[in-house]
């Protein structure tokens, strides 16, 4: 089976599992998380050449396939839904083993302007997509019994630690500054000047 068509049914497997009521986001995660950070890392893959377009498009469906699995124990190194998913649908191993390292990588999040090229554009789209779209709202959908005081500060560190650690890609900086700096005010840091 040729690669994109096993991405084809990667993306169909992980649809249908997201779907899954047990889930958490089971309402949107799929389009308003995974499709985005895959339409992003494509963008940046016609900066990067050298990125292999196939793998960067499993990563980015895969890498947190982990956690709609298992949400309470999505940072695991085992990966072992992940393996299990792509054996099933026929990727060879040697694939399997650099998807594992990758995804490992960009939860790992240090260091990661060191990393392959696949992981920095997975890493960056990632942090990204949560600056896109209803992405923070939906986190105060899902939490309606937290202060406001308590999900701005969720928020902001959570922006924060993708900006300063997960981001490592210029054309990301470049083109969501004004976002990043606009979802940073809805989580309460507000500019010591409105018209400066």
């Amino acid at each position: 089976m040729p690669d994109d068509d096993k991405n084809q049914l990667l993306k169909q497997k992980i649809t249908e599992r997201a779907k899954d009521e047990r889930f958490v986001h089971h309402h949107w995660f799929v389009r308003y998380h995974i499709e985005i950070v895959a339409r992003i890392a494509q963008e940046l893959c016609a900066h990067y050449p050298q990125a292999d377009r196939q793998f960067v498009d499993a990563l980015a469906w895969l890498h947190d396939y982990e956690k709609i699995v298992d949400f309470d124990n999505e940072f695991n190194t085992e990966l072992a839904a992940t393996r299990s998913l792509m054996q099933e649908i026929g990727y060879s191993t040697e694939v399997i083993e650099k998807m594992a390292q990758s995804i490992n990588r960009c939860n790992a999040r240090d260091d990661l302007d060191k990393a392959d090229i696949e992981v920095q554009i997975i890493s960056s789209s990632d942090a990204a997509s949560h600056l896109v779209g209803p992405f923070v709202a939906l986190y105060w959908y899902e939490n309606p019994s937290k202060s406001m005081d308590e999900l701005q500060a969720e928020n902001n560190r959570k922006l924060t630690v993708d900006w300063e650690k997960k981001v490592t890609l210029p054309e990301i900086k470049q083109a969501f500054a004004l976002r990043h700096q606009y979802t940073l005010e809805i989580a309460g840091k507000l500019p010591a000047s409105f018209l400066h």
